[in-house]
């Protein structure tokens, strides 16, 4: 209780504060509409951010002189989106109330939502026709490409974000994080086995969505791209997930062509991905030291005598997360149980990933990255988790059929 006292009023000014905030902001609308009688809207809006610009300049002259120019024209194209923005608002404001127009632009915090949710749910019937994993594999495929575009373009998407980098922690600043490859890895793999899954027959007896292209070759297509994506030094430079996702992709082609892949071709595809990654560190490492990646930094540290300190490092941080939480050995737990339960119900499971082409191959393809990317990253764990929240949807979608309501 004596806790709960001391909070009450730290809770109040809070609140107070909010809703102060909250009378200033709605007072503009009417300060606006009442200048808009005497001043144009541009005009007004020129005055307006005029003297807050002057004002902000002068309070943080140093801070404005220190941007870049990267940050500048930014900044530009961020003001000119807000510019317009404010420039129609206060346009349809001299048309109608103060009162509509403020309410109006509050709602849009409850209206973006919902709006979404209902183009959301539109695109997931559209989508739908082609299969029920139709919509949860368009995720997926957008979820990869995000990540090979922002990779490509310079990792932007990485910092300060949940699943990135963050400055504060230190490490790594640039190419793919072990969370990040989680993502990319699980996604790729969903988006090379989409064309495995067969069309629905349509009502005329025709087929929607057959593929124009052979699987095979989409898989290919697939994982080439995301092999450059995260092998690349000027992209991903990840030497785990380079390791990690060369020979799921293999994999994967193989059993897509119908190719029974033995122990002898295994171990020649995990020494060609070894060789890969160190071709590439040692092209990376060729540059100057200042602009090496990860992969040269790492390929130096071995050369150096380093190796085995590195290696012994994300060790300890791939252990301490197994051992850290107890919901690690209850994952862990669960994947051992269900891995018992499909063995001793083999004889039913077989012909059941038979009929699936697709999720049979994806369970191949997904087990591979994400044993690999527990087993080569400091992250350990973490990383099968993420893939989860890619894999648990897609298998969902794959399995389980669609029930028709009454009526629809």
């Amino acid at each position: 209780m004596a806790q709960l006292d001391a909070a009450l009023p730290s809770r109040l000014a809070a609140s107070l504060a909010l809703l102060l905030a909250t009378a200033a902001w709605g007072s503009t609308f009417v300060v606006t509409k009442s200048s808009l009688d005497q001043l144009a809207p541009a005009t007004f809006l020129v005055w307006r951010f005029g003297i807050a610009a002057l004002v902000l300049v002068a309070v943080s002259t140093p801070r404005v002189r220190a941007l870049s120019r990267t940050d500048r024209r930014r900044a530009a194209v961020l003001g000119v989106l807000l510019g317009v923005g404010f420039l129609l608002q206060t346009t349809g404001l001299q048309h109608t109330s103060a009162g509509l127009s403020g309410f109006l632009t509050g709602s849009s915090v409850v209206m973006v939502p919902v709006l979404a949710s209902v183009l959301a749910a539109v695109a997931v019937s559209a989508m739908s026709r082609f299969g029920p994993w139709a919509p949860v594999g368009a995720l997926a495929v957008a979820l990869w490409l995000l990540q090979v575009a922002d990779v490509v373009a310079g990792g932007r998407l990485q910092i300060n974000t949940p699943l990135g980098y963050t400055p504060t922690v230190a490490g790594r600043f640039q190419g793919f994080g072990n969370l990040s490859f989680g993502l990319v890895g699980a996604s790729a793999v969903v988006a090379a086995v989409l064309a495995l899954h067969r069309p629905v027959p349509t009502g005329d007896g025709s087929v929607a969505g057959a593929p124009a292209v052979p699987p095979t070759w989409v898989a290919a297509l697939v994982g080439a791209v995301t092999t450059v994506a995260v092998a690349a030094p000027a992209f991903g430079s990840d030497v785990g997930g380079t390791l990690a996702i060369v020979p799921t992709f293999v994999v994967i082609v193989a059993m897509i062509s119908g190719r029974r892949i033995g122990w002898k071709p295994l171990a020649a595809i995990g020494v060609g991905s070894v060789v890969l990654v160190t071709a590439l560190a040692a092209l990376d490492m060729s540059r100057p030291a200042s602009s090496r990646t990860h992969l040269g930094r790492f390929l130096d540290e071995l050369l150096h005598g380093d190796g085995g300190l590195v290696i012994r490092r994300k060790m300890r941080g791939n252990l301490a997360i197994l051992t850290s939480s107890f919901w690690s050995f209850v994952l862990v737990a669960v994947v051992v149980i269900a891995a018992a339960v499909a063995w001793r119900r083999r004889d039913s499971v077989a012909p059941a990933l038979q009929a699936r082409p697709a999720l049979r191959v994806f369970l191949a393809g997904f087990g591979i990255v994400a044993f690999l990317g527990f087993a080569l990253n400091d992250s350990g764990l973490a990383v099968p988790a993420i893939m989860l929240a890619v894999a648990v949807p897609w298998v969902v979608a794959s399995v389980v059929p669609v029930v028709k309501r009454s009526g629809r």
